[in-house]
């Protein structure tokens, strides 16, 4: 039943890649944990695995965690490499950026969550998503997948969705909402976001000066 199932081990730490370990010439398992990597950057010039890795780690926590225990929002803003997830029983919904009335409802979902849970925290007088759930009560970790930020920056809705990321990444980690972005360029966000995401994952990038800001 619900309880049991939101009961049961939350698996944040899911396997994403396999990791070259020259110096002790073996490979292990890297491992994408939400809870200590927080909110998330991957990085790459076009073509080399954003999209991918993003999959993978949807896939994997899909596997091991039930929709009483994640959800996800798609914000699939690149060329549809989120569009093959949209069945998952997790995905709240998907959306792209030329859905400018579909946006704005999600946007203002997440920003109705946030409030949301921010007004249940204090009614129970706690501080974050832990120490609800040490009182019994239970809120799945929302995860909203945000692929290909770049095109956000070419878009006349861009304040409309900053502001609601802005907020996501100042105050959404304590609430149980986490953002997972990605970009092709170090540029392309904001130095006020780039600074409140906690994990940067940087891929093969074409522009060194990228890979030194980033």
């Amino acid at each position: 039943n619900f309880e049991q199932s939101w009961k049961q081990p939350y698996d944040a730490a899911v396997p994403v890649a396999l990791l070259d370990v020259p110096a002790k010439q073996e490979q292990m398992t890297l491992k994408f944990d939400l809870e200590n990597m927080s909110h998330t950057l991957i990085a790459s010039s076009p073509g080399y695995g954003k999209t991918t890795m993003l999959q993978t780690i949807v896939l994997n926590m899909a596997k091991t965690n039930t929709p009483s225990q994640i959800e996800f929002n798609l914000l699939d803003f690149g060329t549809n490499g989120l569009l093959p997830l949209r069945d998952l029983p997790q995905v709240r919904d998907i959306v792209n950026l030329d859905q400018k009335e579909k946006l704005g409802k999600m946007l203002n979902l997440i920003s109705d969550e946030m409030d949301r849970r921010k007004q249940l925290f204090q009614k129970s007088g706690v501080s974050n998503l832990e120490q609800y759930e040490l009182q019994g009560e239970h809120l799945p970790v929302v995860l909203n997948i945000l692929d290909s930020y770049d095109a956000v920056t070419e878009s006349n809705f861009r304040d409309n969705i900053d502001t609601v990321l802005n907020a996501v990444l100042r105050e959404g980690a304590a609430l149980g909402l986490y953002m997972l972005i990605t970009a092709n360029r170090s540029n392309s966000l904001r130095m006020a976001m780039l600074s409140n995401i906690e994990t940067k994952f940087v891929l093969f990038m074409v522009d060194e000066g990228d890979l030194s800001a980033l």
